[in-house]
């Protein structure tokens, strides 16, 4: 299986992950490697328990990744 994720630096140094897909799943690590290695352990052990509680496992996502570039005049306000 194959899941987004979303990683976000973090304001302390490092980064941190979270999966759309998968309510509640988060991780984070000092470095990118140590980021993805973690949100792969996550998703296992999140996907583990959700077998455990005979609860159906999110497989599908329904939504889209993109990115848009705003103005530099209305940027400068924020």
């Amino acid at each position: 299986m194959e899941y987004t994720i979303l990683i976000h630096q973090a304001g302390d140094g490092g980064f941190w992950s979270e999966i759309p897909a998968l309510p509640g799943c988060y991780s984070d690590g000092s470095t990118l490697e140590e980021v993805l290695k973690n949100t792969r352990k996550e998703i296992e052990d999140y996907i583990l328990s959700m077998k455990m509680a005979r609860a159906g496992v999110p497989v599908k996502e329904d939504f889209i990744v993109s990115r848009i570039t705003v103005e530099s005049a209305v940027a400068s306000i924020i």
